[in-house]
């Protein structure tokens, strides 16, 4: 090959020596331009004439091997005339070719080439994408100049700034994203990792520190331009300091001193970092003389004594302070009675304290009522409710209207999954309709889980999700958290579905590794003394019109006494005839009449109780709004009647909780008693 005089090109040198985009002031990569059946060739600004030009042979473009590796690669070339073989070496990377023969090695490994080598006037001549990418080149072809250039392929550079390089857990930070492509290539993904873990990997650099341990964390950013290749990790060095927790500085009863029925109030003040808020308060009180507090905190007391209150307020970050206490003296002048100050100025499911000991049970019943049963088929898997190990824990076949409520806690090491499946074993597809659905848990407290299930159940939207499932198919309807559902934690939820043919619906605990390929083989468990079966017509409606000659009550979930009995129904799983004691799953829809003001109470009859309600507003409440029910004693507020408007109540029997309820209708003229 001869080379020719070299021409400096003014304006290809002064490209070269541009900025790139978004990166750092350097001279960009040498580039080499070559043109398909011409002699002419630009490298690093310099021009060549070559005595074979670039073609393109059966579809794949050939070069010059001994120019293209010399002069652009920069490769060592050497030829061995004996073999014909000739042997490309740079950086580590062994590249040896013979001529017509379409398989070459690459270190080694052989690779087949579409187009083999072959002589031309002398010149070897090879495929030219194959050579520059083994050597680590870009290829691009502009098919209007019908030109060629190639250019060291040079991945993008991932670099940033932290906002700050100490922080304190829960601070906000945030990253100043420098990354650049050298050619201008648009970045078109980043990720960033922790402390160089391929499991704490995340396209966001927020989601890693919303709630950080105090320590020292080494932060990466790689980040992918538009071609596909990942830059190297950038790293920086992040210190957490521990998150104190809120100290309550001063906290002050407003008066001290009050009459039974007189307004109270607080103030406090908190110490905390000053860019965190206080998001939470959890207020405690009870009588000097009384062990047990009650919970929230108290708008006026009823009791003549000292009472004690404590408050603790927790910071966004999840620290609770210590608890703070203060003194409320009430005096034995009355002012309004309980009943009389809940139901002018009602806050539905606040506590009632009913210091005097009334026992609501002694209410005389209401019976003034009508009844009208209906609603879906009611599925109830609560049983076993602690469950011993994998397995089956309820099945049944169904259509229409239905309804699904399971409760389940793990006893067991050996599971950490609780599904619920739909299935179609019909020869027909099923269009199945989530209505809709409110589930709780995984969480060690049984009582909030049930409470928290039927709060959002009765707030619930429609969902009216459709999905259709073919015969054959399984179809998952819920899946416990991928955080697992570990030993002494419940699970509890409420599904309504319709389904337009027969479906199938599962609920199963499996373990580790068991897949839905495993629900047809897993054995039943056995019942314990809570609920498991299929039941028909759950739901009640009930127009009460209130007698005018005084207090009264209703009671819910309690056998044979008052408007209704247990459900009975069976267990899809034995055959076997089964009680709903308690009528856990049933919605009660309310309608109340009264000739005169009358409050409405809500008393639990067993030993604890967490639930909730739907008033007449259409708003959901909490009963109680904090803490929970032990004992018959006390009550939660549920609003006031006013005459000739019709109240409304509607209400389903918490999980987790005794199930029997009174409902208390006190008038007006009648508060004073209580």
């Amino acid at each position: 090959m001869k080379l020719k005089r070299k021409i400096i090109l003014p304006a290809l040198l002064a490209a070269h020596l541009a900025v790139f985009p978004g990166g750092p002031a350097q001279a960009a990569p040498v580039e080499s331009k070559l043109f398909i059946n011409q002699p002419q060739a630009v490298v690093a600004g310099e021009a060549y004439t070559l005595d074979v030009p670039p073609r393109v042979w059966q579809g794949t473009t050939m070069l010059p091997l001994r120019f293209v590796g010399e002069n652009i690669l920069a490769a060592q070339v050497h030829w061995d005339q004996s073999t014909g073989t000739i042997t490309m070496s740079k950086d580590g990377t062994s590249v040896q070719l013979t001529l017509n023969q379409p398989q070459v090695f690459v270190n080694g490994r052989p690779v087949t080439l579409a187009v083999p080598p072959f002589t031309e006037k002398d010149r070897t001549l090879v495929p030219l994408r194959f050579l520059a990418e083994t050597f680590g080149y870009e290829v691009h072809y502009d098919a209007g100049e019908k030109s060629i250039l190639l250019r060291p392929a040079l991945p993008p550079v991932a670099q940033f700034d932290l906002s700050q390089e100490v922080i304190t857990a829960g601070q906000k930070i945030w990253a100043y994203d420098q990354s650049y492509d050298p050619y201008g290539y648009p970045i078109v993904e980043r990720r960033w990792r922790i402390n160089r873990d391929p499991k704490l990997t995340a396209s966001s650099l927020a989601s890693f520190f919303t709630m950080p341990a105090a320590g020292e964390y080494i932060i990466g950013l790689q980040v992918k331009n538009k071609a596909g290749v990942w830059s190297e990790w950038a790293e920086k060095t992040l210190i957490v300091k521990p998150n104190e927790p809120p100290v309550i500085v001063d906290f002050q009863a407003v008066p001290p001193e009050i009459d039974q029925g007189e307004d109270l109030a607080f103030t406090y003040r908190a110490s905390n970092e000053p860019w965190e808020e206080v998001v939470e308060e959890r207020w405690r009180y009870r009588p000097l003389d009384e062990t047990v507090a009650l919970a929230g905190q108290p708008r006026s007391l009823f009791r003549a004594g000292t009472y004690e209150i404590t408050l603790q307020v927790k910071d966004a970050y999840g620290n609770w302070s210590e608890p703070a206490t203060t003194y409320v003296t009430v005096t034995d002048r009355v002012r309004e009675e309980e009943l009389v100050y809940k139901f002018r100025r009602p806050v539905p499911g606040e506590i009632i304290d009913n210091g005097g000991h009334f026992n609501y049970n002694n209410l005389l019943p209401e019976t003034n009522y009508h009844t009208w049963v209906g609603g879906p088929t009611l599925l109830v898997s609560n049983s076993p409710e602690t469950v011993p190990g994998p397995g089956l824990l309820y099945r049944d076949r169904v259509t229409g209207n239905i309804r699904l409520l399971f409760h389940h806690i793990n006893n067991a090491g050996g599971v950490n999954t609780l599904v619920i499946v739909a299935e179609n074993q019909g020869p027909e597809p099923v269009t199945l309709n989530l209505k809709k659905q409110a589930v709780a848990g995984p969480n060690e407290d049984v009582m909030h889980v049930g409470q928290t299930v039927v709060y959002n159940y009765l707030k619930a939207p429609e969902l009216n999700q459709a999905m259709v499932i073919q015969p054959g198919e399984k179809h998952v309807l819920y899946r416990s958290p991928a955080s697992g559902w570990n030993t002494g934690q419940c699970l509890s939820g409420i599904l309504d579905l319709t389904s337009d043919g027969p479906v199938t619906i599962t609920v199963a605990a499996l373990s580790p590794g068991q897949g839905l390929d495993q629900l047809d083989y897993l054995s039943p468990l056995a019942r314990d003394q809570h609920i498991r079966g299929t039941f028909a017509n759950p739901d009640r409606w009930v127009e009460v019109h209130l007698s005018p000659d005084g207090p009264r009550k209703i009671e819910v979930g309690k056998n044979q006494q008052g408007f209704e009995n247990w459900l009975v129904g069976c267990d899809a799983l034995t055959g076997e005839t089964v009680m709903n004691r308690g009528n856990y799953g049933s919605v009660y829809h309310f309608t109340f009449h009264a000739g005169t003001r009358t409050g409405v109470l809500l008393n639990p009859r067993g030993s604890a109780f967490k639930g909730a309600f739907r008033g007449s507003d259409g708003n959901c409440y909490k009963a109680p709004a904090t803490g929970n029910f032990s004992g018959s004693r006390r009550a939660a507020a549920g609003g006031a009647l006013e005459p000739g408007q019709a109240g409304e109540l509607v209400y389903t029997p918490p999980s987790g909780s005794d199930a029997a309820l009174l409902i208390g209708f006190i008038p007006e003229d009648a508060t004073p008693e209580f």
